[in-house]
């Protein structure tokens, strides 16, 4: 067992928005308790069966996918369910409250005259399979048939799948004035897909999608869905695990995180102007306007989140006091202000502005303005006060472009050096021998190792042989030839993610994987999500590839080692064949 607590997460996929912020909720637990992280791509039936990690984790995340989930829970060790959850399972389960987005999404469509609404998802995944429901419940509450024709199952989440959903809708002619898609992927490739064929959205069928990523902020037109706070997701998780692993009994509780409908021009043709009516009323010209204005500024930001309790405003978003502060001295000022910079930048790099959507930050300046001109009608000199409150504004609209350039232009670079990284790592793959992994350098990560299954003898389980290791600085703590049984992979004791001491260990472990062959598993640790939205952190796509082609050269390497053996006995035979003519050809 490592020297530290673990958990584990099990998760089929490794990579993109849903994972990395699932990633940050468990992280920040991770960090509170001083609890290491290891992340298996895989079912769990597969680990399950070949015990993997079984003496390295404490407790398990399983995300998604319940494949397998009876036999690992014969383990014994606590369990919780992300996103996912089995009949009458005896632990708990966290999923956002996806009945709750369901009922804001077929409401916001029903309300419109769309009657004909269809659903496209993968319902292979928990989630997913729960907005199935209620789709069709709600469709049932409504006196409204439900159509097997206008329901489309896909067998992934991804764009593609949304593509081919889009063709077989087209193929019915389009039998229908809404699409819900069981998630934002999805209705990205289908709204892509109806567009090239000549669709207009949301004239022709309106789109819906579920999770509010990044991506559905900028997709043309912008997409309608539903927030659902997957870092939350992580972090309840995490934090009832933990729970369990600290001797708590476990519960077949469901914990449910609150969803939020967002309202974009792929169901709606109403533009932004709804934002700056509504906001602003609520906030009293009185001693405490400052904490009003604050509170109502943290909830434009954050729509999900209740603050009639703790925690405060400041708590949930410290920067909002800088905010509330710069209108108090633009408005309350004799003569020129002038605005720090590096407040302007504090407030516009501060993780909840860069989570936000365009939306949220039209709302968040309209609130800001609303309440600028409450006061104004208090100030000795109004139109000196409203001339201030102009120039705030736009300076603030300044910082928000500024903003914006250095995010585009971070972007830009991180892209970059993923495309040179990746160059960097086929050449050394190609290149040299594949249980070489020096190639872990051109990542982000830490340290790593690379173990081969190799057969035990007699009725022992397979084990791992290290083939390869790496450490960015210091000497190496796992040497070549180290075995390990499955149970005890990877060796996260000597597998640090920094040279922090003091650090929590977040491990990745991958299949190397061909066609034909199972050859092992490579282990990696070091961050695995980027802090910002914006810039997907491409750390877990490039090992993902890179275990492609690392099974690829293993098995270069066996058919060349198989060839060269073919070649020497071949070589044997004839000089034997050789021998044996100059024997019968002699006098």
């Amino acid at each position: 067992m490592s020297h530290r607590r673990a958990v584990g997460l099990i998760t089929t996929f490794v990579s993109g928005r849903f994972f990395e912020q699932v990633m940050s909720g468990i992280q920040r637990v991770a960090w509170q308790h001083q609890v290491d992280i290891l992340v298996i791509q895989g079912t769990p039936e597969q680990v399950a069966l070949t015990h993997l990690a079984r003496q390295r984790v404490d407790g398990w995340l399983v995300l998604t996918y319940t494949q397998g989930l009876d036999l690992l829970a014969q383990d014994g060790k606590p369990i919780v369910t992300i996103s996912c959850r089995l009949p009458d399972q005896p632990f708990p389960a966290v999923f956002p409250d996806n009945r709750q987005g369901m009922e804001a999404i077929m409401q916001h469509l029903l309300a419109q005259g769309r009657e004909r609404i269809a659903f496209v998802g993968d319902i292979s995944i928990g989630d997913i399979q729960e907005r199935y429901r209620a789709y069709q419940e709600i469709l049932a509450r409504s006196n409204l048939p439900f159509d097997p024709r206008l329901v489309v199952l896909t067998s992934n989440p991804l764009p593609e799948q949304g593509a081919l959903a889009a063709r077989q809708l087209m193929a019915a002619r389009l039998p229908c004035t809404a699409i819900i898609a069981g998630n934002d992927w999805t209705a990205i490739g289908l709204m892509r897909e109806l567009q090239d064929h000549g669709y207009h959205i949301p004239d022709d069928v309106a789109v819906v999608g579920f999770d509010d990523i990044p991506e559905a902020q900028i997709t043309n037109p912008p997409l309608s869905t539903v927030r659902q706070h997957s870092d939350k997701l992580g972090e309840t998780a995490a934090r009832l695990l933990v729970a369990q692993i600290g001797g708590q009994p476990p519960t077949p509780l469901i914990e449910t995180i609150p969803t939020t409908f967002v309202e974009r021009e792929s169901s709606s043709k109403r533009l932004l102007a709804r934002s700056a009516s509504r906001r602003g009323s609520a906030i009293p010209v009185s001693p405490v306007w400052r904490a009003s204005l604050a509170k109502e500024l943290v909830q434009v930001l954050l729509p999900a989140l209740s603050l009639d309790t703790e925690p405060s405003p400041a708590q949930v978003w410290p920067e909002v006091d800088k905010l509330v502060h710069l209108l108090e001295v633009s408005l309350g000022s004799s003569g020129a202000v002038e605005i720090d910079p590096d407040w302007l930048q504090a407030i516009f790099s501060s993780q909840p502005m860069r989570n936000a959507s365009p939306e949220a930050l039209v709302a968040m300046l309209s609130v800001l303005e609303a309440a600028g001109l409450k006061l104004i009608e208090q100030c000795a000199d109004p139109a000196t006060a409203h001339h201030r409150l102009q120039t705030l504004r736009d300076q603030l609209l300044i910082e928000l472009m500024r903003s914006y350039r250095r995010r585009q232009n971070t972007s830009q670079r991180t892209q970059s050096e993923i495309l040179r990284s990746q160059y960097n790592i086929s050449q050394l793959l190609v290149g040299g021998p594949p249980q070489q992994v020096e190639w872990i350098g051109e990542t982000t990560m830490y340290s790593g190792c690379l173990g081969l299954w190799s057969p035990a003898g007699g009725d022992q389980s397979p084990v791992l042989s290290i083939a390869g290791c790496y450490m960015r600085e210091g000497r190496l703590l796992l040497r070549i030839g180290t075995t390990f049984s499955a149970a005890r992979f990877p060796p996260l004791d000597m597998l640090p993610s920094s040279s922090q001491k003091k650090g929590i260990t977040t491990c990745l472990v991958l299949p190397v994987r061909s066609v034909d062959h199972d050859w092992g598993l490579l282990a990696v640790s070091g961050p695995l999500i980027s802090e910002d939205p914006w810039l997907e952190d491409n750390t877990v796509n490039i090992f993902e590839i890179s275990c492609s082609v690392l099974a690829l050269a293993l098995e270069r390497e066996a058919l060349l080692e198989t060839l060269r053996h073919v070649s020497e006995a071949e070589k044997l035979l004839s000089e034997r064949v050789r021998a044996l003519s100059a024997r019968d050809s002699a006098p």
